[in-house]
This record gives C-alpha cells, sequence and structure tokens, in this order.
C-alpha cells in the first residue's frame, strides 16, 4: 500500500498542480481540489476496513463537514482581504479591532466544526477505524505537502535552501 501512495500521490500532483497554476482565482481550483478530494477518497477506502453501510453514513458526514469548512474558510478569506484592505485605507483602531475579532471567530468555528465531525465520526466508526481515519488525514496530508514542496524544489529555476 505505501508503493501505491508514493506512485498515486505524485501522479495526482503532477495532474493538480499544473491545474492549480494554470487558473486564476482561488489558491484550489474546484476542479483540482475535487480530483485530490476524489483520491483521498479511494485511498481511506483502501487503508480502512468498513462496511458499505459505514461508508455510506461516513461520506454522508464527511461532504456535509467540507461543506461547512470551506463556508467558514471563504468567510475567513473575504475577512481577511478585507482586512488587507482596510489596512491600505487607514481605519481607526476600532475598525481593526472588528476585523481580527471577526478573523479568530472563523478560526473558532472551524475548530469547532471539527471537533463535532470527529464526535459523531465516533458513532460512525469504531474506535480503530477513527485512530486508523485520524491517522490516514495526518499521513496523507503530510504526503501532498512534501511531493508539493519537492515539486517547487525540483522546478527550473527555483532557488535551493541552504
Amino acid at each position: 500500500m505505501n508503493i501505491i501512495m508514493k506512485s498515486v500521490i505524485p501522479a495526482m500532483i503532477l495532474i493538480v498542480v499544473p491545474i492549480l497554476h494554470s487558473q486564476e482565482g482561488p489558491p484550489f481550483p474546484r476542479k483540482g481540489f475535487e480530483k485530490l478530494e476524489q483520491l483521498k477518497k479511494v485511498r481511506l477506502m483502501e487503508e480502512i476496513s468498513a462496511t458499505e453501510e459505514t461508508w455510506v453514513k461516513f461520506f454522508s458526514r464527511y461532504d456535509q463537514y467540507r461543506q461547512e469548512m470551506e463556508s467558514i474558510r471563504q468567510k475567513r478569506e473575504t475577512l481577511g482581504n478585507e482586512l488587507t484592505i482596510s489596512l491600505e485605507q487607514e481605519k481607526t483602531e476600532k475598525e481593526y479591532e472588528a476585523a481580527v475579532v471577526g478573523i479568530l471567530s472563523t478560526e473558532s468555528q472551524l475548530s469547532k466544526v471539527k471537533e463535532s465531525f470527529y464526535r459523531d465520526l465516533r458513532t460512525i466508526f469504531t474506535p480503530k477505524q477513527l485512530a486508523q481515519y485520524m491517522a490516514f488525514e495526518m499521513k496523507f496530508y503530510r504526503t501532498i505537502r512534501e511531493n508539493l514542496r519537492e515539486r517547487m524544489e525540483n522546478r527550473p529555476g527555483a532557488r535551493r535552501q541552504r
């Protein structure tokens, strides 16, 4: 399975990264992000042994979780953009404070939604499956980051850090 992870992830990155660089707009275009999510779901099902009924329940809750998180992230991004603009326009201390409180509120919301998601997973997965899921999440995204970093370092013209 580790060989699959090492060969499939770089292949997906080779597909996703050019899409990310070729499109303007958000840093993670919907199409590239969805392909990565599909890969994640397939890998997850390979990693954790569960019944079809369990997977149906999980993916239903997972999709809801992703939508909630995306909505909050978009709100945070909007607030961040507004903060940047307000800094350029020299606003009052009270306006800066309101912007900071808004951004911190979205961070808190993200944490609460994630905690609620994991609490709900305890009713879907066994403790071992939940542990496997949490380990998978960390490993999957770490592998993505490492592969992206490696790809960025190996591209022509990239500066080498010493």
